[in-house]
């Protein structure tokens, strides 16, 4: 095979790549927005980690997306995220992945925010993520993949996203007060507060930065509940972090769960992406019996299956 034709992706490029990802990604459609949030808009874009393989005309033909990101356990580690990879179908089975890939693994290797052993995973790059894993459906991805060493991981085998209906979103305004607390969107006054009470309440993983996105949309897409007797902060729920219409990251005080709080801040959050025309709630990386609340408060189903892969460089 001879040597491919690689270019960083840039804003010049940018359209042209997402249009291949459209047309040979099966399952997923994302808006142009979507797209340019989650690659030269991530914090983490780093040129040399955005290989697009072109042809004689300059064509998109492959298109390979990695960053890092700060393992939650230790985080003293960082690991590499691939996040997007995708092969044009008339350009499949030619060995360009696996070339693709390989200089990724090289290129990532000689960035200062590598480590020795660095565990490299499969899309979970959050804060700024669209999915949480590899979609099992498709299935030239999960054996590719497997050619290259990744493995399930053994402690969590899968990660489950739900989905809402339109049908089953509020018929009308939800409440705005529950049992002395109170329900308002979070204004950019809010931000440093809102963050803060995260970090302090559920601060283990990446909700802080996830929350902090919902803050570049305007006006938020974060919803806060306070004491009515002491305007403290006991809750929050936010939407549309990374496309239209997602829901998540969302926390209710241990102390004052089962009160009916957690289901009123799901309701608004359904309420305002409904007010934004969108006919469908993706709950994302839902864990364990989180589900069965999901399905008691909103008549949320399993929408979608991913396995979390990875392995080391």
């Amino acid at each position: 095979m001879e040597e491919l034709n690689i270019i960083p992706l840039t804003e010049s490029n940018l359209r042209s790549v997402y249009e291949m990802c459209e047309e040979n990604v099966l399952f997923y459609s994302f808006s142009f927005r979507t797209f340019k949030h989650a690659t030269l808009m991530d914090e983490g874009y780093i040129p040399e980690l955005s290989l697009v393989a072109v042809d004689e005309e300059d064509n998109p033909i492959a298109f390979f997306f990695a960053v890092f990101r700060r393992c939650i356990l230790p985080k003293s580690r960082n690991k590499l995220v691939i996040k997007m990879f995708v092969v044009e179908k008339n350009y499949r089975y030619r060995g360009i992945g696996t070339e693709m890939m390989n200089k990724l693994f090289k290129r990532a290797k000689q960035q200062k925010n590598s480590v020795w052993r660095m565990k490299v995973s499969i899309m979970d790059s959050n804060p700024r993520y669209w999915l949480p894993g590899l979609d099992p459906r498709h299935t030239e991805a999960y054996f590719f993949l497997r050619k290259l060493d990744f493995k399930h991981n053994f402690f969590e085998r899968f990660r489950t996203d739900l989905e809402v209906d339109k049908e089953d979103f509020p018929k009308e305004e939800p409440l705005k007060e529950i049992n002395g607390y109170k329900i308002s969107r979070a204004l950019q006054k809010d931000k440093e507060e809102t963050v803060a009470f995260i970090k302090k309440h559920f601060g283990r993983g990446t909700w802080p930065e996830e929350t902090l996105i919902s803050f570049e949309n305007d006006p938020s897409t974060t919803f806060i509940v306070r004491d009515i007797n002491n305007y403290k902060l006991v809750g929050f729920a936010t939407h549309s972090i990374n496309y239209r219409g997602d829901f998540g990251p969302t926390g209710v005080l241990k102390n004052l769960r089962g009160k009916g709080i957690g289901g009123l801040l799901l309701k608004w959050c359904l309420w305002d992406i409904k007010q934004m025309g969108i006919d469908k709630c993706i709950i994302k990386w839902v864990a364990g019996r989180t589900k069965y609340f999901y399905l008691k408060s909103a008549k949320a189903r399993i929408f979608q299956i991913f396995w979390p892969m990875s392995r080391r460089i």
